[in-house]
């Protein structure tokens, strides 16, 4: 059974929350975290919120390809409209046919 401890870190009036293990004293940040991971939140069939991306490559009403530190996330739909972005999120609605990964980029550390 692990031990952890819950931290809670303020760093430029951000408030950061870690997992520590007190077993081996190092701190298990989520992948999102350590890594950038992308995070992707799908609502039925219309509706994809998208975290932690880098930049949009293309975007039309039947296509969005989004670069992130994980590779290139590929939305294919109809009618797909852009809610909203920002630097951290986006939100993509319309019908959604499929989300395709690409490969990940070769300077990616599988290390947290």
């Amino acid at each position: 059974m692990k031990n952890y401890a819950i931290h809670i870190l303020y760093i430029n009036s951000i408030c950061m929350a870690f997992i520590m293990d007190l077993k081996s004293g190092f701190p298990s940040f989520p992948k999102d975290v350590c890594k950038g991971a992308p995070i992707l939140q799908v609502i039925g069939r219309e509706e994809l919120s998208i975290e932690n991306y880098r930049g949009i490559i293309e975007y039309s009403e039947n296509l969005l390809r989004i670069q992130t530190n994980a590779g290139e996330i590929r939305v294919t739909g109809n009618n797909l409209v852009m809610e909203y972005y920002s630097c951290f999120d986006l939100k993509i609605q319309g019908e959604l046919i499929s989300v395709e990964y690409g490969r990940r980029q070769s300077n990616h550390s599988d290390n947290c």
